[in-house]
């Protein structure tokens, strides 16, 4: 679990992943890949029906409490034929 540091980014090693279109300058700064994703924190399954498409990518925002409802997130995916990849896998070139 990582952390919204400013400008509601999260911080990884090799890239920023962002839901707010604006570019993080410390991304650029430290020559990382900036991803635009959709970050879902509430209403889980019904945001994920909502925002999943080809290609899409999706953050959750989940906390001990709430964390069982990946499993659902995880069988609805693969029900409906989306193959679940890591960002790494994403940004292969």
């Amino acid at each position: 679990y990582h952390n919204i540091l400013s400008n509601n980014y999260f911080p990884f090693i090799n890239y920023c992943f962002t839901y707010n279109i604006q570019i993080n300058k410390d991304c650029i700064n430290n020559k990382k890949y900036t991803i635009l994703g959709r970050n879902i924190a509430n209403y889980y399954l019904t945001n994920t029906k909502k925002y999943a498409k080809n290609g899409s990518i999706l953050a959750y925002s989940f906390n001990k409490n709430n964390y069982n409802e990946l499993n659902v997130i995880i069988k609805y995916l693969k029900n409906n034929n989306y193959n679940i990849v890591t960002i790494d896998k994403l940004i292969e070139e």
